[in-house]
């Protein structure tokens, strides 16, 4: 085990170090060693980014009205753009890897637990009180509805497979004893929905479809002790078969990299491996008792866990070994309304890019730092454009005595 406390990076008006109370990890989305984790149960943050696999995090969080709201997930379609949903159904939009938000849904149900993302305009997400979500233009704009009117559950797992075909996975997974286990499916980009699945013992939690015939669903009890439970088509949900295994509990997350290899976690610490699509499972053995609440891989070999407790588990080699991060400590950007900085208040260059109108009518001397406090210019600023197009790709602080715009540096 592992905990990790960073150094601070000494420009004392740039960044801070953060202490992490006990928290919940619900949702990551991981590319490379690029990852992004979703925070419940957290008043200070709802974003974690990690530019190195989980050995060092920064918060990059989402302000609604200046206050945090509980995140349940994170999805990225790629190293910078992205989604996070929550409670109340906020959904958060970012296109600078989470410098800056734009606020596109709030209300429609009590949370929204899952999003995926088929690309970057079409998307599916899963909501409380048996209500799902729908994008087609990138978030511009959430279509809701309820999949039906006679059953008491909240969706917990999202599968997309096209636009117009999507399966939901419903369950209550605490202070409802007894299952409310229930399977969605549409065709008709959720104007009708098809009960395949329903149970009274087992809450079903996620559902992973690798290819568009072949899916598995996760979830199991919500009372000791904690039995899971797995079933498998590969008929494209017509028929189930169980293939739960004899060993782990109450599972929560799934996730496949490729329609053979996937894993699922839960309950207790459970990380549960298949290399044949999901028909048959083996146990890994991580380093944590803990709940596990998301997986999620970027090829075979590298892929993060994230639980209870500011547990992060990292492995490099397909889950035979797991390395267990206690994230205590995070480096925080200072840039947030409550600190009187506007989120809208960056200059975003982009290659040949000039200096803003907003910028030009800016009078007196500027100085230009770079990230870690290292001054790049000090001039007027009608001499900024030629400098920032100078510079190298990253973020940047422009400050003039108490003002202070950030300079993000995308493209060479």
């Amino acid at each position: 085990m592992k905990r990790l406390r960073f150094a601070l990076l000494g420009f004392l008006f740039l960044w801070g170090g953060v202490s992490l109370p006990a928290a919940v990890f619900h949702g990551v989305s991981f590319f490379g060693d690029t990852a992004y984790v979703a925070v419940m149960q957290d008043s200070t943050m709802n974003l974690l980014f990690s530019p190195d696999a989980g050995l060092t995090w920064e918060n990059r969080s989402a302000y609604a009205n200046t206050t945090i709201q509980p995140m349940w997930d994170a999805e990225f379609v790629n190293g910078s753009e992205g989604w996070i949903v929550g409670i109340v159904s906020f959904v958060f939009h970012t296109q600078d890897a989470g410098y800056s938000w734009s606020l596109q849904n709030y209300g429609g149900s009590k949370f929204i637990t899952r999003l995926k993302m088929l690309d970057a305009q079409t998307g599916w997400a899963a909501g409380g009180d048996a209500i799902y979500f729908r994008t087609t233009d990138g978030g511009q704009s959430w279509s809701w509805y309820l999949v039906s009117f006679s059953v008491v559950t909240d969706l917990y797992g999202v599968a997309p497979i096209s636009a117009d075909e999507c399966f939901m996975a419903g369950g209550i997974p605490f202070g409802a004893p007894g299952g409310q286990g229930y399977v969605f499916h549409t065709t008709d980009g959720g104007t009708s929905w098809d009960v395949v699945l329903e149970s009274t013992e087992f809450d079903y939690l996620d559902i992973a479809f690798p290819t568009p015939t072949q899916g598995v669903v996760v979830g199991g009890t919500d009372t000791d002790p904690y039995d899971p439970v797995i079933l498998y088509t590969s008929d494209g949900g017509q028929t189930w078969t169980n293939v739960t295994p004899s060993f782990g509990h109450t599972l929560r997350a799934v996730h496949f990299v490729n329609e053979n290899e996937g894993w699922a976690v839960g309950k207790f610490g459970t990380i549960l491996h298949t290399t044949d699509g999901g028909l048959t499972w083996t146990l890994q053995n991580p380093p944590t008792q803990v709940t596990l609440f998301d997986v999620e891989f970027s090829d075979a070999l590298h892929g993060m866990a994230v639980g209870d407790s500011n547990v992060v588990l990292v492995t490099s080699d397909g889950g035979q070994t797991w390395t267990r991060y206690d994230v205590v400590q995070v480096t925080e950007s200072v840039w947030k309304p409550t600190q009187g900085l506007p989120i809208q208040r960056t200059w975003i260059v982009k290659a040949g890019g000039d200096l803003p109108q907003g910028l030009r009518s800016l009078q007196g001397t500027w100085r230009l730092y770079s990230a870690t406090g290292a001054m790049q210019f000090q001039g007027r600023v009608e001499e900024l454009t030629r400098v920032v197009r100078a510079l190298a790709p990253g973020l940047y602080w422009l400050q003039q005595g108490s003002t202070q715009v950030r300079v993000l540096k995308i493209g060479s």
